[in-house]
């Protein structure tokens, strides 16, 4: 999948009209239009529109095909971990007030 279709998929995954898409981004509605449809380079404005998708920069362009920003992984993972860690000190509080 090319630039192009990927900002279409994912602007529409989140329920954004190219009108919202352009407002969040600074730009004309008729701009994003043009991404969409292969007729401009949204290099330009690459980084803005990554972050108003809440994709990377690296998805957009057809590197890599998980379009979930690095940070939001990591949150998960550090969520999932914080929770280990309280489960397994409350395991140990049990067996230490026995």
């Amino acid at each position: 999948m090319h630039t192009p279709q990927r900002i279409k998929e994912l602007r529409e995954s989140h329920a954004l009209t190219q009108e919202r898409l352009a407002e969040k981004i600074g730009v004309q509605r008729n701009t994003v239009w043009r991404w969409e449809n292969g007729k401009a380079s949204p290099m330009e404005a690459i980084v803005q529109i990554a972050a108003a998708l809440n994709t990377t920069v690296a998805y957009l362009m057809g590197e890599t095909n998980d379009p979930t920003p690095p940070f939001v992984g990591n949150t998960e993972r550090m969520a999932e971990n914080l929770n280990k860690e309280r489960y397994f000190m409350e395991q140990k509080k049990k067996t230490y007030s026995q």
